[in-house]
């Protein structure tokens, strides 16, 4: 019997190592890299920024970085994509033991037994290819998860700009309640000393009223845009969100022609598409070769004859087997079937990834017009159209103090300057937000780009 196991042992580390010689770690290098990559990646989410420390815009994006569950989630599926690639391989090796019970009997000769190990063979190339498949899928899924960061990042600077704009619209119209105040003052006054007319008076509290409403519901929306931009930085509830005071003022003159080129690049939906569709290709081709014979290869130890009675002298007889086998791929059908799915699958990708790229390009034209056109705005007001409706709503009020104006005058003035105020300020928040689109969409700093 222990002869029996040593002849085991010497058939499995044979037929192990002829295997293992046969079979190349092609993708080692690559799935090494990856998954370091993916290491220090994991490691990021557990040293993210406390959320004690937040106070700018770049602390909430790192804080989101490191506690989104959606960014971990789309990690941990590239992740496990990566695994995959390494799980491509020959089947197990089969380990066969047979005996025929039938001479176990009274001459005390051993029973016949054979000890075999046999492995099975793709067609050459299967394997190739469906580790070829496997790694083009796992560079798409890096990509979705490089994609979910920057939709990520975008949302997190949408919900901070909204933020600060609400912010700054209940500041002005704090302001223009306080100048009406004032004003139904005056015509308070007025009114009492019969200068002015009731009118005047029911005009400016009608005026107030509508402004005090407004600020009402600016104010009730606090809450809102403070949770939801809670939830997109997954902060907890006993983190207080400052509002913001201020955004960037900046704007840049960009070289559009080399933004979209670059977007048309490096977009990680379409670099996604990209990889998919390289994957499968690799399917048509794997597809092809399960079509072909797989092999099977062993080898067979046998002993019979051994005799366990000392006074008899019967020699054991042992012999070595090699055996080879071939699968018949008979069922046309099924292999016909198999290489249309591949290539219906391939042809819904390439046609999938011309579609989107059409669509982006028709994108990035029109986030390049936003961009341009929230320029405009902001250079409109800022140039001194504020300047002339503050100076006309002076004006008014002078006018109508003197007598030769209607107070109707006056608030039509106001309500001119405080539409063009609050109109720079939602300017400057498109261009910020259209920005942070770009962003997205490339995954880079537009300022990268400037002219």
């Amino acid at each position: 019997m222990i002869k029996t196991f040593k002849n085991i042992s010497i058939i499995c580390g044979l037929m192990l190592s002829i295997f293992s010689g046969l079979v190349p770690e092609a993708f080692a290098s690559e799935i090494d890299k990856a998954l370091a990559e993916a290491g220090q990646i994991e490691q990021s989410f557990d040293s993210g920024k406390s959320a004690s420390d937040l106070s700018t815009l770049a602390d909430y994006l790192a804080f989101a970085d490191a506690n989104s569950p959606a960014i971990r989630a789309a990690f941990y599926k590239w992740k496990g994509n990566i695994e995959q690639i390494a799980q491509i391989s020959l089947p197990d090796p089969m380990l066969m033991h047979s005996f025929n019970p039938k001479n176990f009997n009274s001459d005390g000769r051993m029973p016949e037994y054979m000890i075999g190990v046999s492995q099975g063979f793709p067609w050459p190339g299967t394997i190739g290819s469906g580790k070829d498949a496997a790694f083009e899928r796992a560079r798409a899924e890096f990509q979705k998860f490089q994609s979910e960061r920057y939709a990520l990042h975008y949302m997190v600077k949408k919900g901070f700009y909204e933020y600060y704009l609400l912010n700054r619209e209940i500041s002005i119209v704090r302001d223009n309640i306080y100048l009406i105040e004032s004003w139904e003052a005056v015509a308070r006054a007025g009114y009492t000393s019969a200068d002015k007319p009731q009118s005047d008076l029911l005009m400016a509290q009608v005026e107030l009223g509508k402004m005090k409403t407004r600020l009402s519901s600016l104010e009730d929306k606090i809450n809102p845009y403070k949770e939801y931009l809670r939830s997109l930085v997954y902060l907890p509830d006993s983190i207080n969100i400052a509002a913001p005071d201020t955004i960037s003022d900046e704007i840049l003159d960009i070289d559009e022609g080399r933004v979209k080129t670059v977007i048309l690049q490096v977009n990680p939906d379409l670099q996604s598409m990209s990889y998919m569709t390289a994957m499968e290709r690799n399917m048509v081709r794997q597809a092809a070769k399960m079509n072909l014979p797989m092999f099977n290869v062993g080898l067979d130890y046998k002993s019979a004859g051994a005799s366990m009675n000392q006074d008899m002298t019967q020699e054991p007889q042992h012999s070595w087997m090699v055996n080879i086998g071939i699968s018949i791929p008979i069922w046309l059908g099924r292999n016909k079937a198999r290489n249309n799915e591949a290539k219906a699958r391939l042809m819904e990708a390439e046609y999938g990834q011309l579609d989107f790229k059409s669509k982006l390009g028709a994108t990035i034209d029109q986030k390049l017009f936003d961009l341009r056109d929230a320029r405009r705005q902001i250079e409109l007001y800022q140039s001194g159209l504020i300047a002339l409706a503050e100076q006309s709503l002076n004006t008014a009020y002078k006018s109508y103090q003197a007598g030769s104006l209607e107070f109707i005058s006056v608030i039509d003035a106001q309500r001119q300057l405080l539409d063009f105020i609050l109109d720079l300020e939602q300017a400057r928040v498109d261009y910020s937000t259209t920005r942070a689109e770009l962003e997205m969409l490339m995954g880079q700093d537009i300022d990268n780009f400037r002219l």
